[in-house]
């Protein structure tokens, strides 16, 4: 994943693409995933803008928000059950 700003028109985006060799079926998988994606409607969810491949690569284009990835935060922190469930329910 990389965060980035689109040229057309400046607006912040999250790229996420695979790394290593391409499979097959990982360009259907990324556009499955756009299609679910911008159905969802959450404040936790960024928006899925576009699915693009660039240099044989599928790349998922989302609205960068500027928050953090779960992965970043329990990296660094140890959440507590509450915390946890407050997460899912707001998620889910």
């Amino acid at each position: 994943m990389y965060r980035a700003k689109r040229l057309v028109d400046d607006h912040n985006v999250i790229l996420e693409t695979v790394a290593g060799d391409v499979m097959p079926g990982v360009l259907a998988r990324y556009r499955y995933a756009h299609s679910i994606a911008t159905a969802l409607e959450h404040q936790g969810i960024n928006p899925v803008l576009d699915v693009l491949v660039e240099k044989r690569r599928p790349v998922l284009v989302s609205e960068d928000r500027g928050g953090e990835s779960l992965h970043l935060l329990t990296r660094d922190k140890k959440f507590t059950t509450e915390e946890v469930i407050d997460i899912a329910l707001d998620v889910g």
